[in-house]
């Protein structure tokens, strides 16, 4: 890295160039807002007005960080012209809706297109849960939501796998069932498009984590191992809750 004298003209450079990068790119499609934080670091946010795309925030310290995820999606670039630019192509793909994250309790990975046909990927962790429950094979079963693209106009559909409103139902059906035997806590620092969860204890202190998207599904994670089912129908949720609350069960009550 160069001295600290030069790597402070460069920092203020690069600062400049994404800042007008990101102006002349989204226009109105967004808010752009710059500031400066401790000891002279740039923060650049952009918060798209359309429902449903990324927003995305840009520090400009001794390395250069880019966040487009909710836990993961978090790139730490240097001030190197390669670098700089796969941060531009980054933010482009971003504005246009070229990414998707998939959410597991805890965790979650962004995936980015780029507009070469270059697939990035980077994954992030949040808490404590992650090293607490391993989950096999999330990226391949967690809740994915492509996110929209910058636009003037709001879309007339939320992103795709985002979850709307309250729990689904076969959450609090399951979540019901099982309150009146075991601990049972809701834990609430999911972000939007995440799959609903909670945490059901034993008096023993024998823990599942217990998860539910928008589609009819139930994932329990006990000690590294997962069990997931589905409803066929809608005629079929009685009988998946009474499934995903016999599986708790059998967890809970061994000795």
């Amino acid at each position: 890295m160069p001295d600290d004298e030069d790597h402070d003209v460069l920092r203020a450079t690069t600062e400049s160039r994404i800042w007008d990068f990101v102006a002349a790119t989204v226009g109105s499609r967004a808010s752009i807002a710059e500031s400066t934080v401790a000891d002279g670091i740039g923060l650049i946010e952009v918060t798209p007005y359309t429902p449903g795309a990324r927003a995305i925030w840009i520090v400009f310290d001794y390395w250069l960080t880019v966040s487009v995820g909710e836990n993961g999606g978090t790139w730490e670039l240097k001030y190197t012209e390669e670098d700089v630019n796969f941060l531009i192509s980054l933010l482009a793909a971003v504005f246009d809706g070229r990414i998707d994250e998939v959410f597991a309790p805890g965790r979650s990975i962004v995936t980015v297109t780029l507009a070469d046909g270059d697939v990035v990927q980077e994954r992030g962790y949040n808490g404590c849960l992650p090293f607490l429950v391993p989950m096999p094979y999330w990226p391949r079963w967690g809740r994915r939501v492509g996110y929209l693209a910058y636009s003037d106009t709001a879309p007339s559909e939320p992103p795709r796998g985002a979850t709307q409103g309250p729990p689904p139902s076969q959450m609090l059906a399951v979540r019901g069932a099982l309150a009146e035997t075991y601990d049972v806590t809701e834990i609430t620092d999911h972000q939007s498009g995440e799959a609903w969860f909670f945490e059901c204890r034993s008096e023993s202190g024998r823990a599942v984590i217990v998860s539910a998207g928008d589609e009819d599904d139930i994932v329990v994670e006990h000690a590294g191992a997962f069990w997931r089912d589905w409803a066929v129908d809608h005629a079929d949720l009685p009988d998946l809750i009474g499934r995903a609350a016999a599986h708790v069960r059998t967890i809970l009550d061994q000795q």
